[in-house]
């Protein structure tokens, strides 16, 4: 990772740790869940959590300042619509979500972490993806990603070692305020230069800018250059010229949204131009 880019992520790392303790103390959350985001140790972490959150409301304990899976340091952000969980599945919340910033604080601080079913947001499930249906979105992002590099990368650890992950939305749709609302700290914290500074950005929200205009030109700064279709696919194009970031904005890649091979591929050329 460059020194510059290093220090951009060392940055939002540290402002996802301190803002979403007060984002939780601003909204009055449970105090044993702002203890466990000021415990610095793994365990007791995970003490709290179990102790406390056999259930829970993702509208209570959101996560505005997620960061994200992959590598940092790679030119690929992908930005998904919005975090997919099952609200029955409180340890995949606590893994992904509540873990996130603190593991990414101690992955930069080179520690050596040994704990049983620990997520590693750097080697998401260290690489078992054999269970996921052929239209998932992580399977279309791993075929973006391969088009992109001019290389085969399969879903296993090599993926992620090419991408940056993360979602727009921090809310599952199904449980968040409202058709398309997304909340004010998330909007600023994706502004941040380190999410500005990857050469190619691909944002799966397309709803979201309709409901928002000139979202995408205010959170990465780029210029408005065209709209039009891949196949079925419509997209929307930006560039900065001057610091080489092209973003292209359209649907989810997903199974359910339709993408085919050959739209993928389009994609993916369009973002090499």
């Amino acid at each position: 990772m460059s020194d510059s880019k290093l220090s951009l992520f060392e940055q939002v790392v540290s402002i996802s740790n301190t803002k979403y303790i007060d984002h939780c103390k601003k909204k009055k959350v449970k105090k044993s869940f702002v203890k466990l985001l000021n415990e610095n140790d793994r365990v007791e972490r995970k003490k709290i959590w179990n102790s406390n959150f056999a259930s829970f409301s993702f509208n209570e304990i959101s996560n505005p300042y997620f960061l994200g899976t992959g590598n940092p340091k790679s030119e690929i952000l992908i930005i998904g619509k919005e975090l997919g969980f099952d609200k029955e599945n409180n340890c995949q919340f606590y893994n992904e979500v509540v873990q996130n910033s603190f593991d990414w604080k101690e992955l930069l601080q080179e520690k050596n972490i040994v704990v049983p079913d620990y997520y590693n947001p750097r080697k998401p499930y260290n690489g078992h993806y054999l269970g996921l249906p052929s239209g998932h979105t992580w399977r279309k992002y791993n075929m973006v990603v391969s088009m992109i590099i001019n290389k085969t990368c399969n879903l296993d650890n090599s993926f992620f070692n090419y991408c940056f992950l993360t979602e727009f939305n921090i809310l599952p749709s199904k449980y968040s305020n409202g058709k398309h609302k997304l909340s004010e700290e998330r909007k600023e914290f994706l502004k941040h230069d380190f999410f500005k500074s990857f050469k190619y950005i691909i944002l799966t929200y397309k709803a979201y800018d309709k409901d928002n205009p000139y979202l995408t030109e205010k959170i990465f700064d780029v210029n408005f250059i065209k709209h039009n279709h891949f196949g079925k696919q419509a997209y929307f194009f930006y560039k900065n010229a001057e610091e080489k970031r092209t973003v292209i904005l359209t649907n989810q890649l997903s199974g359910m949204a339709g993408w085919t091979d050959d739209e993928l591929q389009q994609l993916s050329n369009l973002l090499k131009q």
